[in-house]
C-alpha cells in the first residue's frame, strides 16, 4: 500500500522521502506500491538447464544495480544478490550454498572470462537477507558453517546428509545458542525446501527466487586487489526425480580507500 509503510523495514532510508499516497488519489489502503520483486517468470526461450546467478553491489551505491564487479570503500557494506532461476521443470528440495569468498581457489580452472588473481581479501560476514523468500511463503532454514574450506554436497549427494553439526554445519539459532559470532562464519546454506505452512516448497518452470547476504569490508586496504565469490544450489526434479547441483559463475569485489567529503 502507498501509506508511508516501509516494507521492508530495512529500506526505510532508501525510501522514506516519497512518503505516504504517491499516486495522490487519496486512497492510501490500496495495495498498489511494489518495492522489491520477490519471484521472477520470463515468456522467452531459454536454455534447457537451471541456474544460479550472483551479483554484488556497494551499499553506498543504494540506487546502483546490482552487477558482477563492484568496488567498496573500506570498512563499508557491500551486498551480494543470489538468483536461483528454473528452466526446467517444476524443482524442490532446493538448498543454496555459499563458501563466502573463496571462489579463487573452488573455480580458479573452471571459469572462463573471470582472471582470478593467486590471492584475494576476505570481508566479514553480517546476515543473510531472506525478504524476498518470506514475500512468497517460504520457511527458510539459514546454516553457518565456520570453515571456509568446508565440503559441499557433489552432483546427486543429498545435502541433508551434510547439514548438521558433524560437518560443521549450525542452524542459525543453534550458532547463536553456542555464542558465536556472526563475524566468524565462512560459509552460508540455505534450506528453502519448506514453505511456512508445511507443505514443500516447488519452484516453477522459468520462475526465480533470490536472497541477499550482507557483508563488511575490512578497515585498511589488502595487499590483494580482489575478493572472489561464488554460490551454488542443490535441487530434485519434482517429476523425474533427478539430483543435480548446480554451480554459479564469480563476482568480483575490489577494494576502494576513497572517503566521503561532507560539507556543512
Amino acid at each position: 500500500r502507498d501509506d508511508g509503510v516501509i516494507v521492508p523495514s530495512g529500506f526505510a532510508k532508501d525510501y522514506k522521502d516519497f512518503g505516504a499516497d504517491i499516486d495522490g488519489d487519496g486512497d492510501t489502503k490500496e495495495r498498489n506500491v511494489l518495492y522489491a520483486r520477490a519471484v521472477a517468470s520470463d515468456d522467452v526461450t531459454v536454455a534447457s538447464s537451471s541456474a544460479i546467478k550472483k551479483l554484488v553491489r556497494a551499499d553506498e551505491d543504494r540506487f546502483g544495480t546490482f552487477e558482477k564487479d563492484a568496488v567498496v570503500t573500506i570498512g563499508k557494506g557491500y551486498t551480494y544478490e543470489v538468483n536461483v532461476t528454473n528452466t526446467s521443470k517444476a524443482l524442490k528440495d532446493i538448498v543454496i550454498f555459499d563458501v563466502l569468498e573463496d571462489a579463487g581457489n573452488r573455480r580458479n580452472d573452471e571459469e572462463q572470462g573471470m582472471q582470478f588473481e593467486k590471492e584475494s581479501w576476505h570481508g566479514t560476514f553480517a546476515s543473510v537477507d531472506t525478504t524476498a523468500l518470506d514475500m512468497l511463503g517460504i520457511a527458510p532454514v539459514i546454516y553457518y558453517n565456520e570453515n571456509r574450506d568446508v565440503a559441499l554436497p557433489a552432483k546427486e549427494e543429498d545435502p541433508k546428509d551434510h547439514l548438521n553439526q558433524a560437518h560443521g554445519w549450525y542452524t542459525k539459532e543453534e550458532w547463536e545458542q553456542a555464542g558465536k559470532s556472526e563475524a566468524d562464519v565462512r560459509a552460508v546454506a540455505v534450506d528453502i525446501s519448506s514453505k511456512t505452512d508445511g507443505s514443500e516448497f516447488v519452484l516453477g518452470e522459468l520462475e526465480t527466487v533470490s536472497l541477499q547476504i550482507h557483508m563488511m569490508a575490512p578497515d585498511r586496504l589488502q595487499k590483494p586487489t580482489y575478493a572472489y565469490n561464488n554460490a551454488a544450489f542443490y535441487s530434485k526434479d519434482q517429476r523425474s526425480g533427478t539430483k543435480q547441483t548446480v554451480v554459479g559463475n564469480s563476482t568480483r569485489v575490489m577494494l576502494d580507500a576513497h572517503e566521503s567529503l561532507e560539507i556543512a
